[in-house]
């Protein structure tokens, strides 16, 4: 935990990697992201108290990505590896992936943003198998190709807004 703000950038080194472990970083303020953090198959949990992520550089990857705390999530590196995504956060989140994603579970079971907006681009296709709530928040699911494939949980947002290519099953 950091009593203010971090950016993981560099020192010496650049960027973080752990050579497939797992990774948590909780700030008080914002947690930038200005070089790359590389968890290979370990999960990466972000847990800001006040402030969110912003994401200004590197690559993004990771088995799992778990979304906590307050502020507005802003991961749109075009090369970002995610596999799952999950979380209750107060925020929005707009995250862009390079290839398929799953909104499912890393510990926390789907993805709450307590009425904020939730944006997904990806790169192949986009399955949401645990639930989804934007609440009062709208949600854009953007995939390049292989459309949306809905195979479990709930989709709750007061809009939806469907982009890209692809068969857009929402059960």
């Amino acid at each position: 935990t950091d009593a203010d703000g971090l950016d993981v950038g560099t020192v010496t080194t650049v960027g973080l990697t752990t050579g497939g472990n797992d990774v948590t970083l909780a700030t008080v303020a914002q947690l930038t992201l200005s070089q790359s953090l590389n968890a290979g198959a370990g999960n990466v949990t972000f847990n800001p108290t006040t402030g969110g992520v912003n994401q200004i550089g590197g690559t993004l990857t990771a088995a799992g990505l778990r979304l906590l705390g307050v502020g507005n999530v802003t991961l749109n590196q075009a090369t970002n590896d995610i596999d799952t995504l999950a979380g209750n956060l107060t925020g929005s989140v707009s995250l862009t992936d390079a290839d398929g994603l799953d909104v499912g579970t890393v510990t926390t079971v789907g993805l709450t943003t307590v009425g904020n907006d939730v944006t997904l681009a990806t790169g192949a296709q986009l399955t949401l198998s645990q639930s989804l709530n934007a609440g009062a928040g709208n949600v854009t699911l953007n995939p390049t190709i292989g459309g949306v494939n809905q195979t479990g949980g709930t989709l709750t947002a007061a809009g939806l807004r469907l982009l890209g290519v692809g068969v857009f099953t929402l059960n």
